[in-house]
């Protein structure tokens, strides 16, 4: 499939362990970045363009990190089975509609099978999969560099493209390092974890907010 209409991606909520579907053009979108957001509020799945490539940061209710997973502009199959790398077993969906969502049924029933052979129920994972501790080391080191981007004036916004400067803050979530422009709003997050966006931020140059 390529840049069809009918385009379609879903993912299972790490919070309400519902799956969330919507129908998008994902290699049409006008902006830079989109986001795909549970009905219970509390969890989203991040769609960013970046050049010739789509990013899709995909919540994980199976080990309580995001993950990634990268396609070419244009280039994806007919139906993508996304997993957590922890476990095997799929969070993530992007193809035809009714594929997609047959995928993401025949996920859930397997993920029902694994947690009654260890005599769990959907309620225990959900529960507990927000506690996997995170890398304080990682956390530290983005801290670090961010602190160093942000005092060589090599952060970026909506105000510096304007020809203005930007009012840069960073701050702490459980999960983040999250850097923001208190004028336009444009803010950037990134994951305390091993992911290639967070590796790629570490090495970065500049970072530019979204």
């Amino acid at each position: 499939m390529k840049n069809g209409s009918d385009s379609t991606v879903a993912y299972i909520c790490p919070s309400c362990g519902g799956t969330v579907v919507s129908g998008v053009d994902i290699f049409k979108l006008t902006g830079d970045m989109m986001k795909l957001k549970c009905s219970c509020g509390e969890s989203e799945l991040v769609v960013i363009r970046d050049g010739g490539k789509v990013r899709f940061t995909v919540p994980c209710f199976l080990c309580g990190k995001p993950h990634t997973f990268v396609f070419s502009d244009g280039n994806v199959s007919s139906l993508f089975r996304g997993s957590c790398p922890f476990s095997g077993l799929g969070i993530f969906f992007l193809g035809k509609k009714d594929e997609v969502c047959e995928e993401a049924r025949r996920s859930s029933e397997e993920i029902l099978a694994v947690l009654a052979e260890n005599g769990a129920e959907m309620g225990d994972l959900i529960k507990n999969s927000g506690k996997t501790p995170k890398d304080a080391h990682i956390r530290d080191m983005l801290m670090l560099v961010l602190t160093e981007l942000l005092e060589d004036g090599r952060i970026f916004c909506g105000c510096t493209e304007a020809g203005e400067d930007g009012d840069y803050g960073i701050r702490e979530t459980d999960e983040a390092v999250v850097v923001e422009c208190g004028r336009c709003g444009r803010k950037r997050a990134a994951f305390c974890d091993d992911s290639i966006d967070t590796q790629n931020l570490l090495e970065a140059d500049s970072l530019t907010l979204i």
